[in-house]
């Protein structure tokens, strides 16, 4: 079935129809693309601004932007600067000090040049006073019972004034293998066996042994015929059997 053609006065009364719809839609509501705008212009309860709101978001939101919703949900205060005079929101347990600041800037600026400095000061105590050390006469940061400084402590605790000393000296023991007439001994074993173990002929690690014990026999101690160039394991290995040779 086709459909009947409007006639011109049809025509005419449904221009003007879409005329008035046009004229009554909020600014907001005209869209600026091809779909038309389906949801709801509202007011703003903080800042009195209109905005459009989606027809899925018209239970959710209640204010233009997240600032004016933070402002609508908390119980918050206008507050004046004391030191710029901008006007800005704070909770009412931020609001109990007669001096407000929007920011820490401003808070930094009112203590420079509002506070009193030094003995001014209704908290000053006269300042850091630093103590002298009683035997060098320095002035000491951390201070101690004995008012002495680190230095003048330690010396004060170490040698004869500490309470373990025992007035007693003993010598000092160093090895003969350190001694000059030794490492001539060494050097010449080494060349006579050309720097090589006799056991297994490795050239590293090499060490001076002595054939006949160094403890039981102090003449043979330095001559040549008495040592023998081993490396580090075989040194080892023979002393180990000497012990339980000696044993048996």
């Amino acid at each position: 079935m086709k459909r009947k053609e409007k006639t011109p006065s049809q025509k005419y009364r449904a221009k003007i129809k879409k005329l008035k719809k046009e004229t009554d839609k909020h600014p907001l509501m005209i869209s600026l693309g091809y779909k038309p705008r389906k949801g709801k212009v509202f007011m703003c309860p903080v800042c009195g601004k209109d905005f459009y709101v989606k027809p899925s978001h018209i239970t959710k939101s209640n204010c233009c932007s997240h600032k004016c919703n933070s402002i609508n949900q908390t119980t918050k205060i206008l507050m004046i600067c004391t030191e710029c005079g901008k006007e800005y929101y704070r909770h009412k347990s931020q609001a109990t000090s007669k001096n407000n600041f929007c920011s820490n800037i401003c808070f930094h600026k009112y203590v420079k040049y509002n506070t009193p400095k030094e003995k001014n000061s209704p908290h000053w105590r006269g300042g850091n006073k630093r103590e002298k050390c009683k035997v060098c006469g320095i002035a000491i940061s951390n201070w101690t019972k004995n008012k002495l400084c680190k230095q003048c402590f330690g010396e004060s605790i170490s040698g004869k004034n500490n309470s373990r000393w025992k007035d007693i000296k003993r010598p000092r023991y160093y090895h003969t293998c350190y001694t000059k007439q030794y490492k001539e001994w060494r050097t010449k074993v080494f060349k006579r066996d050309n720097y090589k173990c006799q056991e297994c002929g490795e050239k590293k690690y090499i060490i001076g042994h002595h054939i006949k014990f160094w403890s039981k026999f102090p003449k043979l101690r330095y001559k040549n015929y008495n040592g023998v160039t081993l490396c580090k394991n075989c040194h080892k290995y023979i002393h180990w059997w000497e012990r339980i040779y000696v044993k048996l």
